[in-house]
């Protein structure tokens, strides 16, 4: 993914933090679906656009273009995790939610 990184000084007290962002793009069409209010999506590189993106003698151009990316929708899939995904000892094991109508409990 692009990002972005800096130390931010806090001129009043010295105190020095690093910092980052993650660098978005329009969403694909498949996370379009992913509860995207936003549409948007973290721009995904790949190894050549990688390597080109810490290259410190980018222009704006050129960091303007890599960073609208939008990886293909094709190379990607989705699947769903449980609300609990960090307390598993599996994280990404997909995960089907039930749904329960007042019928079903009878």
């Amino acid at each position: 993914m692009a990002g972005v990184w800096n130390t931010w000084t806090n001129h009043q007290t010295g105190e020095m933090k690093n910092s980052f962002g993650i660098i978005t793009t329009e969403a694909n069409e498949l996370m379009r679906k992913v509860h995207n209010i936003k549409n948007r999506m973290p721009t995904i590189l790949n190894d050549d656009l990688a390597n080109s993106w810490v290259n410190e003698n980018l222009n704006e151009k050129q960091i303007t273009e890599i960073a609208a990316t939008q990886f293909d929708t094709n190379k990607m899939s989705a699947h769903t995790v449980a609300k609990s995904f960090q307390q598993s000892n599996n994280p990404c094991e997909k995960f089907e939610y039930k749904i329960f109508t007042p019928q079903s409990l009878f």
